[in-house]
C-alpha cells in the first residue's frame, strides 16, 4: 500500500477514535500529555493516559476486569475495553479489531506507531486550538 494511503487510513481511524472519545469523555484531549504520548507504550498511549488519569469512579468501576481490579500495567487494555463497551453496548470478545479501527493501536500490516502518534497529536492540537479560539 502506498505511503499516502496508509497515512490517510491512519488519520481516518484516529478521527473515528477521537469522535468516540468526544462522546464518552468530552474533555479527553485536555488530559493527554503530548510530551509523553507514545502509542507503542501501554501507559503513554491515549487510552493508557486516560485510564491512569481517570478520576471518575464510574469509569474506573467499568474498567475493572472480571477479578474486580484495574490492570495498572496496561491501562490501555482496560480503557479500550471500556470504550468498546460504550460504543457497542456490550463487552468485546476481541478488542484488537476495535482498537485498530479507532486508531488506538497500529495494524502492523499497514501502519506504524509513528504515524499514529502524529495523527493523534494532530487531532489533539486541533481540539485544543478550537477550545482556545
Amino acid at each position: 500500500m502506498p505511503e499516502y494511503l496508509k497515512t490517510r487510513q491512519t488519520r481516518k481511524r484516529v478521527r473515528r477514535g477521537a469522535a468516540l472519545l468526544d462522546r464518552v469523555m468530552p474533555t479527553w484531549f485536555k488530559k493527554i500529555n503530548l510530551d509523553q504520548l507514545n502509542l507503542a507504550d501501554c501507559a503513554a498511549c491515549v487510552c493508557g493516559q486516560l485510564a491512569l488519569h481517570s478520576r471518575s469512579q464510574v469509569v474506573r468501576d467499568e474498567m475493572k476486569d472480571i477479578r474486580g481490579r484495574i490492570d495498572k500495567m496496561c491501562g490501555y487494555g482496560a480503557f479500550a475495553s471500556y470504550l468498546n463497551t460504550k460504543a457497542n453496548g456490550r463487552a468485546a470478545t476481541a478488542l484488537f479489531p476495535f482498537n485498530i479501527e479507532h486508531g488506538f493501536t497500529a495494524n502492523h500490516l499497514d501502519g506504524d506507531f509513528e504515524d499514529l502518534d502524529a495523527a493523534w497529536e494532530r487531532e489533539i492540537h486541533r481540539r485544543l486550538t478550537a477550545v482556545t479560539s
